[in-house]
C-alpha cells in the first residue's frame, strides 16, 4: 500500500515529455515571437538608444623617487615611497575620485569647448588600481572625442597635483631655499673665525709661556745649586766650629769661594736678583777666627734669603704660567669651535649642492613622482548598448515569457 501511494502521481503533473511536447505545439508563437523581439532590441539598441564609449588614460607612479636627508644626501630605491611622506597606498587613488579634481577637469577650456550649453554634462567616471604602479582611469561619454580629451586632462591633473605635493619639483623648490640659506650660514660663520683669526693671541701666549717656562726651569737649577751651597756652607761652618782658633789659609779661599758663588746667584733675568759682589779688602788675606765667623754668619744669611726670594719667584712664575696655558687652552677651544663650525657649513653647503646637480637629473630623466603614461584616444565602438547583446537577451526573455503563457494555458 505504502509503495503504491508513493508511486502515484497528481492527476495535474507533467513530466518532461509533456512539458516539451507543450512548448513544441507552441513553437510558431514562441520563436516567432523571439525573432520579433530580438529585432526590435537590435534596431532601438543600434538607431534609437543613445551611444556611450569608453576611453581609458593610464596614469603611472612607479615613480623613480630618492630619500632625501642633509645628512646622508641622496640615496635611490627601486620601489621608494613617495616622498617626503610616507606613502598612503590609497592616497592618488582617493584624490582621483574627488570633487576638485574632477571639477577642474571639467572646467578646463578643452573639455569646455565641447560640452553644448544646453546640455547636463555628466560623464561617468572610474578609477581602477592596476598593479601598485598604475591606475586607470576610465570615462564614458556620449561623444567619443569629449570622453577622450576629459580623461586625457583627468590625468594631466591627477598628475600635476601629485608632482606638486610630493614631486621632485616641490624638493628641487625647497631644496634651493636650504642652499641660499645654508650659504648664508657659511659667509657668517667664515666671517666670525676671520675675525677672531684677526685678534688671535695664542702665538704671542705661546711665546710668552716659553720665556716664563726658561725662566722657572732656570729659578729651579739656581734653588737647586743654593742648596748645595748650603750644604757646603754648614760643612764650612761646622769645621770651623771644631777648630775655630786656627783660621787655616785653606779655609780663607774656601769662604772666598762660596762668597763669590753665593753673590753670582739670582742671575736668571729676574726682578729678584740678588746684588752685586762688593770686593772685601779681606779676600784672599789672613783674617782672624772673629771675622771669618762674621762673614760665615752673612753668607748664611745672604744664602738663606736668596733661596726664598728665588721660591717666591719662582711660585710666581708657575702661577703665571698656569694662567697663560688655561688662556691658551681657551683661544684654542675657541678656535677649534668656530673652524668646526664653519667646517661643518661649508660640508652641508657642498651637501646641498651635490643634491641639487643630482635633482637635475633625475627632474630631467623623469620629471616627477607621476606621470601620464597613456594617453585617452577617441573611441571608434560604442560600449553601451550593445544590440547584438540587447537583440539575444530580448529573444530569451520572449522565449521564457511565451513558454510560462502556455504552460499557464495548458493549466487552465
Amino acid at each position: 500500500m505504502a509503495d503504491s501511494y508513493i508511486n502515484q502521481k497528481p492527476e495535474d503533473a507533467l513530466s518532461l515529455s509533456d512539458l516539451l511536447a507543450i512548448l513544441w505545439r507552441g513553437r510558431w508563437w514562441l520563436f516567432g515571437l523571439a525573432v520579433i523581439s530580438g529585432l526590435l532590441a537590435f534596431g532601438i539598441s543600434q538607431w534609437v538608444l543613445p551611444k556611450k564609449y569608453r576611453a581609458v588614460a593610464y596614469v603611472s607612479i612607479t615613480f623613480p623617487m630618492v630619500d632625501y636627508s642633509l645628512t646622508q644626501g641622496l640615496t635611490f630605491r627601486a620601489n621608494p615611497p613617495i616622498f617626503p611622506n610616507e606613502r598612503d597606498e590609497r592616497v592618488l587613488y582617493e584624490v582621483a575620485r574627488t570633487i576638485t579634481i574632477l571639477e577642474s577637469s571639467k572646467n578646463d577650456p578643452r573639455v569646455r569647448s565641447l560640452v553644448l550649453e544646453s546640455d547636463k554634462w555628466q560623464p561617468e567616471t572610474k578609477v581602477i588600481p592596476v598593479g601598485n604602479s598604475s591606475l586607470r582611469l576610465e570615462v564614458v561619454d556620449t561623444d567619443p572625442l569629449r570622453a577622450a580629451t576629459f580623461a586625457t586632462i583627468w590625468a594631466e591633473s591627477l598628475v600635476t597635483w601629485a608632482n606638486s605635493v610630493y614631486g621632485l619639483s616641490r624638493v628641487d623648490t625647497s631644496l634651493e631655499a636650504k642652499i641660499a640659506q645654508a650659504q648664508q650660514s657659511l659667509s657668517e660663520a667664515q666671517e666670525e673665525l676671520d675675525r677672531y683669526l684677526a685678534q688671535d693671541q695664542s702665538a704671542l701666549l705661546e711665546m710668552h709661556i716659553a720665556s716664563l717656562s726658561a725662566i722657572y726651569q732656570c729659578l729651579e737649577k739656581e734653588i737647586l745649586r743654593s742648596q748645595i751651597l748650603q750644604a757646603r756652607l754648614k760643612r764650612l761652618e761646622r769645621e770651623f766650629a771644631v777648630s775655630s782658633i786656627q783660621v787655616t789659609t785653606n779655609k780663607i779661599f774656601r769662604l772666598v769661594e762660596l762668597e763669590r758663588i753665593i753673590y753670582s746667584l739670582g742671575s736668571c733675568d729676574s726682578p729678584l736678583a740678588l746684588r752685586p759682589l762688593s770686593q772685601s779688602s779681606q779676600d784672599g788675606q789672613e783674617m782672624t777666627a772673629t771675622q771669618m765667623e762674621e762673614r760665615l754668619v752673612d753668607l748664611r744669611s745672604e744664602l738663606d734669603s736668596s733661596i726664598k726670594e728665588m721660591s717666591t719667584y719662582k711660585e710666581v712664575m708657575e702661577g703665571e704660567i698656569t694662567r697663560l696655558r688655561v688662556e691658551l687652552e681657551k683661544a684654542k677651544v675657541e678656535f677649534e669651535t668656530l673652524k668646526s663650525r664653519r667646517d661643518q657649513a661649508k660640508s652641508l653647503y657642498e651637501q646641498l649642492l651635490l643634491q641639487q646637480q643630482l635633482l637635475e637629473v633625475i627632474l630631467k630623466d623623469y620629471g616627477g613622482v607621476a606621470k601620464v603614461s597613456i594617453e585617452a584616444q577617441p573611441p571608434s565602438h560604442p560600449v553601451s548598448p550593445n544590440p547584438l547583446f540587447n537583440a539575444v537577451v530580448a529573444a530569451a526573455v520572449s522565449i521564457g515569457f511565451i513558454g510560462a503563457i502556455l504552460l499557464l494555458r495548458h493549466w487552465s
